[in-house]
């Protein structure tokens, strides 16, 4: 992605005009400097999120140069953090310091190429001699830092993926001591609230003689590093029934946000920790397409969330406290006419008796007699969900024209969480060509 790195305030954002303040012209830096500069992102160090790592690759490729830059004088740093093109994995530790792991020669990164080793880096030291913090194995898939900041403090993780799915998760304690954390390798951490790790079971974890279904988002205390320390500890704040899913959380200030599907629908809930437990109160967005969480800060209130489905372009809505009533901020432009159209969603039954939904986006009342053209898609891979989207392309090209088009949601897919992707495996396969087959 090329073009303009900019900002605005919320008050001036509001506006039909916004007057934006160019941060990064990545074109202009592309003529400069001779290069095929794409951006790959940014990582900005809470709370003031002046001092940024900026992500750029030639050409769009895995590979990356990192940037230190300041957001106040919209300028590289001089003297900043900086790195040369590699398959970086890298994370705050505070203003003066990084946890990095890239390629630092021989043997430094794992069979699949990606980092082993890890460093602590200090502003305006050397990167050679940067002090080792963590090294995994060479059979490994890759060795990543995570970091997340609150009011509360800091909270600063190793991720070591033994396989795609299966990761171990250490802590980076005060003075560079690491300990492993007593969680399952069946788990991905979806953010850091009120001292618990909320982390989304990818199996039954049964813990204290207490199990936690997979799909289950658990709130697991960030201190256990005995399976002793979790007992009595670890609470469910979301679990999924047969055909829902946790599509993600994302943590403000003061309340948790989850975004689940329902029958591949996305729901938004603001979920508050009571005496009682965990509840969950629905945010209300339109319930027929695909919300997804867009922006928040760990240190403010607001949830930026937008919203799409089929026949309606993406709009962005503020949620300016929990329970506050969503406000449109901005909405694209609808790119063909839906007039006369319509979603709806139906079932197929597989050749093994399986529901798969589908959905069907077409004209008001068409025959069912096959006279329609319909253009199918379907994925079923590695837990990804392909759920209502506009169809900016197909529906001018294939539905203005009078065809259909259909998304069949098959197995292999995180639809339905774990067990959906996981009931299309290996020998399992061939499952998802049936589903298809059968939509």
């Amino acid at each position: 992605m090329r073009g303009l790195w900019r900002s605005a305030s919320l008050e001036e954002y509001r506006k039909n005009e916004p007057a934006w303040r160019v941060l990064l012209d990545m074109d202009k830096l592309g003529r400069e400097e001779g290069e095929s500069w794409v951006w790959k992102g940014a990582d900005c160090l809470p709370p003031q999120a002046r001092r940024c790592l900026v992500n750029i690759s030639r050409g769009g490729k895995d590979a990356y140069e990192v940037r230190e830059f300041d957001v106040v004088t919209a300028t590289f740093t001089a003297h900043g953090f900086r790195l040369p093109e590699a398959k970086h994995r890298l994370a705050w530790i505070d203003e003066e310091s990084l946890l990095i792991g890239t390629d630092f020669g021989p043997g430094s990164l794992t069979l699949s190429g990606y980092p082993r080793v890890l460093k602590s880096w200090r502003r305006g030291e050397p990167l050679d001699g940067a002090p080792i913090v963590f090294e995994g194995k060479d059979s490994d898939v890759a060795i990543e830092p995570l970091s997340f900041f609150r009011r509360e403090g800091a909270l600063v993780l190793i991720s070591r993926s033994v396989t795609y799915f299966e990761r171990e998760f250490h802590r980076v304690l005060p003075g560079g001591k690491v300990r492993r954390l007593a969680l399952p390798l069946d788990l991905d951490i979806e953010d850091w609230f009120e001292g618990k790790l909320l982390v989304r079971l990818l199996k039954d974890w049964t813990i204290g003689g207490k199990t936690f279904k997979a799909g289950t988002l658990a709130a697991a205390p960030d201190d256990a590093f005995e399976e002793a320390d979790l007992a009595g500890r670890v609470e469910t704040v979301y679990e999924p029934g047969p055909r829902a899913s946790l599509a993600g959380a994302w943590a403000v200030r003061s309340a948790l946000y989850l975004l689940t599907r329902e029958t591949v629908v996305s729901r938004l809930w603001a979920a508050r920790r009571e005496k009682s437990g965990w509840t969950l109160t629905p945010v209300p967005l339109p319930a027929d397409g695909t919300v997804s969480m867009a922006a928040g800060d760990s240190f403010r209130d607001e949830l930026f969330a937008s919203y799409e489905s089929f026949l309606v372009p993406s709009s962005l809505h503020l949620l300016a406290a929990p329970g506050a009533e969503p406000e449109l901020l901005k909405r694209l432009p609808a790119r063909f006419d839906a007039s006369g159209l319509e979603s709806a969603q139906f079932e197929a039954v597989s050749a093994d008796g399986t529901k798969v939904p589908y959905f069907l986006v077409s004209r008001k009342g068409i025959p069912k007699d096959g006279s329609t053209p319909v253009l199918l898609y379907g994925y079923g891979g590695f837990q990804i969900v392909y759920g209502p989207a506009y169809l900016q392309v197909p529906g001018k090209t294939w539905l203005e024209k009078g065809g259909a088009y259909a998304l069949a949601n098959i197995r292999g897919g995180g639809e339905f969480g774990p067990a959906w992707q996981q009931a299309a495996l290996k020998e399992n396969r061939p499952r998802a060509f049936e589903d298809f087959i059968a939509v």
